[in-house]
This record gives C-alpha cells, sequence and structure tokens, in this order.
C-alpha cells in the first residue's frame, strides 16, 4: 500500500480501537509495543494440532475455508507457504487486495465474492462464520452480515472481544465442534 493509505489505514485502527482503550496515550503506547513485539515471535509460528485437525475434519465435510488478514500480502504468502496454507484455505485477501481493511465489511465481502467465482459455488451468507481473536474481526463480520466467532486464546481481551457483540465465543478453536451447526455438519 503507498504511504497515504498506510497513514489512513493506521488512523482508521487507531480510531476502532478507541472503544476498546480509551486512553488515547495507551492507545498510542499499545500499537507502539505491537509492532515492535510481534514480529519477533513469527517465527515461532505454527498450526496448532487441534487447528490442523479441525480444519481437514471440516474440509472433508465440504467446508471451504478463506483467510481475511489486516496483514501485508507479503507477509501472509510467507506464512501461506510456511504452514502450507493451502492444505485448507481457498482464498486469501489481504490488506492489499482491498481498499479498505477490517473491521470494513468489504474484505470479508471480496473473500466471499472470489469463493463464489472461482469454486463456483453459491454462497449462503446464513452459513458464513468469520472466526476471529480481535474485536476488529468480530465488527467486520457483523459489518459483512456473516456470523461471528470470537477466539479468547489469541490476541484479543475477553471485554473487547464481548464487547463487540460475536455470535458465538469460545475459549479455544477445539470448541468449535460443540457448536450445533458444526456438530450437525459432522453428523450428516
Amino acid at each position: 500500500a503507498d504511504s497515504s493509505n498506510r497513514l489512513k489505514a493506521i488512523f482508521n485502527v487507531y480510531r476502532a480501537y478507541k472503544r476498546y482503550i480509551p486512553s488515547r496515550w495507551k492507545r498510542i503506547l499499545f500499537f507502539i509495543k505491537f509492532r515492535r513485539t510481534y514480529p519477533k515471535y513469527e517465527k515461532y509460528e505454527t498450526l496448532t494440532p487441534n487447528l490442523e485437525g479441525i480444519l481437514k475434519e471440516l474440509k472433508k465435510h465440504g467446508v471451504i475455508f478463506g483467510i481475511v488478514s489486516n496483514t501485508s500480502g507479503e507477509r501472509l504468502e510467507l506464512f501461506r507457504k510456511k504452514l502450507n496454507l493451502d492444505d485448507f484455505f481457498s482464498v486469501y485477501i489481504s490488506r492489499d487486495n482491498t481498499v479498505v481493511r477490517k473491521p470494513h465489511a468489504y474484505p470479508v465481502l471480496v473473500a466471499l465474492k472470489q469463493i463464489k467465482q472461482f469454486l463456483k459455488v453459491p454462497i449462503d451468507k446464513n452459513k458464513v462464520y468469520l472466526i476471529g481473536d480481535l474485536p476488529t474481526d468480530i465488527e467486520c463480520a457483523n459489518n459483512a452480515g456473516v456470523k461471528s466467532i470470537a477466539l479468547l486464546s489469541g490476541h484479543g481481551t475477553e471485554t473487547g472481544l464481548e464487547t463487540a457483540n460475536p455470535s458465538f465465543i469460545l475459549q479455544e478453536i477445539k470448541d468449535i465442534l460443540e457448536l450445533d451447526p458444526f456438530k450437525k455438519l459432522l453428523l450428516d
């Protein structure tokens, strides 16, 4: 993204987090710490055994997965290769593919359009679930008119995620198999 878009995106994220971190200075500190700390841990990123097993099982039952991320396309591509994400995911949307970022609905709508076009499958938004660990993920789902699943085992706080009003809140990804829509899917 060019520098004016990047600046605009940073400002939009800063504003979006006002609801969760009201203090202007604490918000600035949060983003500075986040930008310095997060890259140090990327080399340790892996798919957890629970996640890999769940993705395999749900894909076997016809679930189509996509990734919608506010990260750069370059970074998403790095993880795509490193973690063999093509084994599970059909569509990848990064901040480089859209004019706006989450929590705006547009990135999810782009992903759904690509799934419909490339995989030639109809999209029923009542059967679409966005799984995320940040309030902006949940707000994005709500804005796009799809269901949301908040994961407490990620980066967001329980209070922040609850405030975003998700359809479901799970402690860990393995708990997804306890949700009725996914239980029914596995029984078919």
